[in-house]
């Protein structure tokens, strides 16, 4: 209702919540801007985090490319990114790592990997799984 009368009273841009697809398509067809799915994209978070041995949070950025935080795989404890072969050996690309609170973005290739490290990758969702499944 809120979403009507803001269209009819011509605000430029109207942002509004949907529970389901059915309530995104006649908000859509009212002519709001932009349909959000909170709830949806919660829970497709939370269902990557349970499903994913060692993933922190997952961001999908398109239907087959997805932002992950991972604990530091295992093989990488030790080396630097630069002679890790992540991109040859999984098609994947690190594009920062977590020490505690701090973030360093883009990561520096010659530092060596710690496992207490958390590693942010970017790559397909099949690549991906191979890394983290």
């Amino acid at each position: 209702m809120t979403s009507m009368l803001l269209k009819e009273m011509k605000m430029p841009h109207v942002v509004s919540k949907a529970e389901n697809a059915l309530q995104g398509k006649m908000l859509k067809k009212m002519g709001v801007d932009m349909v959000i799915y909170p709830e949806y994209d919660v829970a497709q978070r939370l269902a990557q985090s349970l499903t994913r041995e060692h993933v922190m949070d997952y961001l999908q950025l398109s239907k087959s490319i997805s932002l992950i935080e991972v604990d530091m795989p295992k093989f990488l404890v030790g080396t630097c990114l630069k002679d890790s072969n992540l991109r040859e050996k999984y098609n994947l690309n690190a594009v920062g790592i977590r020490r505690g609170e701090d973030l360093e973005v883009p990561p520096n290739p010659f530092t060596i990997l710690s496992a207490e490290e958390k590693l942010l990758i970017i790559g397909n969702n099949s690549d991906l799984d191979a890394l983290t499944v």
